[in-house]
């Protein structure tokens, strides 16, 4: 610079001048007040740092990108001062945080890239400008994998946030880090290893996700939608080629479906995809691990016959053996699956009926077979055909056409209860199976009690006879052939059957039945003539006027209940409900005493004495303060103790504290 001023003309008295004037001496100034330092006595190691720490704020404050880019627009190689800076930790630490502030920097990123090549690619986790290089990202990552590999638990807890910090950097360091991890974590030794810093870096890439005030909710959103999964994907396929040629089951499907969750996931999943082979074979493969009593409610299960098979099996063995309870609360599952095709259906109704021919256990079969078709029908599913084929109508052709016209139609006629009173009336009658069916019963016992309902009086006879006939005859069988018809039943009933009707048809109040009580009560023991009663006091105490202009204590319609109750086991439940609804029931247009009345009154004759200990804990739960409240029960209860109410009480609370 000096030569050249001379050569254009300048001279040496003007050289020595401006550089007494302009030149500040930095370097010189700073050694200078070094060397004092030390001569006072300090460290020589600490003024060191000291000036170096000064440099760093100088540098720090007034370093310019564009500026440093120009050193290699004008030197065109690296300098000799950066390669020898790079050997110090204190400049490389320089360097790594202008990296950081300065990211674009060309010179710095080349800077970086030198660092890395000179070895120390160990310090670089934390700078960002080496997530864009993916020479420099390489050989981070692989050396700082291996270190917290091999450095222990405790390097792994305290060196895992920067690692995070720089793989999480973007999307594509993410990603290339999984996945190159994800191949190494194939390896026999140290895969699993391998696989636990996967497990870390997820963990700890999603906490920093909700650390900056993400959302749990929006973590699975992201992941569900974005994370592609390349690499388990590639892995996947692979596996399941392999397992093509060997024909063998993929050991992760086998480990999920010990799960319930994932159970639960296939179930739902093979509802929505029906026509997926992998779903059918892996509601197979929950069957044949012995879960085919979860499998009630999977449509899939229906097209295969082996799994069908046992899913039918196993819930038909615990609805009998699970008692009333467990059958209301799993039938709806059960008859949802059964009723899933006409092939379904059939199938499980022969295999019943089959079944219900067994000496042992056979009733109970019989029943399932009933409430099936009861609940089949409710689904407004027409069973008729089926129905009357298993019973046997198809070689009683002329029954079996009544009945299934009666049945399509869910209402009787003349025509068709003529035609089986006289095939009933003959010497040889068809069995009496045949006119058992539920929906043909209820029928009869509607059109006979009623109120609303009009027989002809002419065929009314008829109506009676085919119930009391289906009600009361019973048939003995050996092998597979009638032997005996057993009618002693069959006049009593139909006697009994046609004065307890007549009464209920005559819509009579309380007052007016009084003087018919006695026939009542006599005829009750009748087993569907106590059905048929219940239904009529059903549908009369139902009239929101029948509270309202009845004026008795004790109704004489729920009196017959109570005498129903205490004849019939079988109709408790029935009787119950009725109770239940008219609990339940606001009677908005009676006077508020009247309805506590009449509530006490539901709660002392009928309630009380038709349940008896033990109790279950949730029924004592629930009834115990409606029967505490003296408001309600109090003027029943007797001093010594003895009465209905303090018995309950005593053993209710017995059984809350079981």
């Amino acid at each position: 610079m000096i030569d050249l001023f001379l050569q254009a003309g300048g001279s040496p008295e003007k050289v020595v001048e401006l550089l007494s004037e302009n030149y500040k001496a930095v370097a010189q100034t700073v050694n200078l007040l070094a060397e004092w330092l030390i001569q006072a006595g300090v460290d020589i190691k600490v003024v060191q740092e000291m000036v170096e720490n000064h440099l760093k704020t100088m540098i720090v404050k007034h370093f310019d990108p564009k500026k440093a880019d120009s050193i290699f627009t004008d030197e065109g190689e690296t300098p000799s001062w950066l390669a020898e800076m790079i050997e110090y930790p204190t400049w490389r630490g320089l360097f790594y945080r202008l990296a950081e502030e300065y990211p674009d920097c060309l010179m710095l990123n080349f800077t970086v890239k030198l660092i890395s090549d000179a070895g120390f690619q160990g310090e670089i986790t934390s700078v960002s400008t080496a997530c864009h290089q993916i020479e420099v990202f390489s050989r981070v990552l692989r050396t700082t994998i291996s270190s917290l590999l091999n450095g222990g638990e405790e390097l792994l807890e305290k060196n895992l946030p920067e690692f995070t910090k720089m793989v999480c950097h973007g999307e594509h360091t993410y990603l290339y880090s999984q996945v190159l991890m994800q191949i190494l974590s194939q390896e026999p030794k140290g895969g699993s290893n391998i696989r636990r810093l996967c497990q870390e870096l997820q963990k700890s890439a999603n906490e920093r996700f909700l650390q900056a005030g993400g959302s749990p909710e929006k973590v699975v959103e992201l992941l569900s939608e974005n994370y592609k999964a390349v690499a388990q994907t590639v892995n996947l396929l692979a596996e399941w080629l392999i397992q093509a040629d060997e024909g063998e089951t993929p050991s992760w499907l086998a480990e999920m479906i010990e799960y319930p969750t994932w159970r639960g996931l296939f179930y739902r999943l093979a509802e929505e995809y029906p026509d997926c082979l992998m779903l059918n074979f892996t509601v197979k493969l929950i069957s044949d691990a012995g879960f085919q009593g979860e499998i009630t409610s999977v449509s899939t299960a229906c097209h295969q016959i082996e799994v069908f098979s046992r899913v039918l099996r196993t819930t038909i063995s615990s609805l009998l053996n699970g008692g009333e309870e467990l059958l209301e609360k799993n039938l709806p599952e059960f008859t949802k699956m059964v009723c899933h095709g006409e092939h379904t259906y059939l199938y499980s109704q022969v295999l019943m009926q089959i079944l219900s021919q067994e000496p042992k256990g056979g009733s109970n079969i019989r029943r399932l077979c009933q409430e099936l078709q009861k609940s089949a029908n409710e689904r407004g599913l027409d069973v008729t055909p089926i129905t009357l084929a298993l019973s046997g109508a198809a070689a009683y052709p002329r029954a079996c056409q009544a009945l299934s016209s009666m049945l399509s139609r869910n209402a009787l006629n003349p025509a068709d209860i003529t035609i089986l009173y006289k095939m009933y009336t003959d010497m040889n009658p068809p069995p009496v199976d045949l006119i058992r069916v539920p929906a043909f019963l209820d029928l009869l016992i509607d059109a006979m009690f009623k109120p609303v309902s009009k027989v002809n009086p002419e065929h009314k006879a008829k109506y009676i006879y085919v119930l009391s006939y289906a009600a009361s005859v019973t048939e003995t069988y050996k092998k597979g052939q009638r032997k005996s018809i057993i009618k002693d039943e069959l006049k009593p009933t139909t006697q009994a059957l046609e004065k307890v009707q007549s009464l209920c048809a005559e819509n009579k109040n309380s007052s007016e039945l009084i003087a018919d009580v006695n026939v009542l009560f006599l005829n009750l023991k009748f087993p569907v003539i106590a059905y048929g009663v219940l239904k009529w006091v059903d549908y009369t105490v139902s009239d929101t006027n029948y509270f309202k202009l009845n004026t008795d204590h004790t109704p004489l319609h729920l009196v017959l209940i109570d005498e129903i109750v205490t004849n019939h086991v079988l109709l408790h439940q029935k009787a119950l409900d009725l109770l239940v609804r008219l609990f339940e029931s606001t009677f908005e247009e009676l006077d508020v005493l009247v309805r506590l009345e009449l509530k006490k009154t539901l709660l002392d004759r009928m309630v009380l004495d038709v349940i008896a200990p033990p109790y279950t804990a949730d029924f004592a739960q629930l009834f115990l303060p409606l029967i505490e409240n003296k408001d309600i029960t109090g003027s029943i209860r007797m001093d010594d103790g003895s009465d209905p109410v303090s018995e309950f009480i005593t053993d209710a609370k017995a059984a809350i504290a079981v």
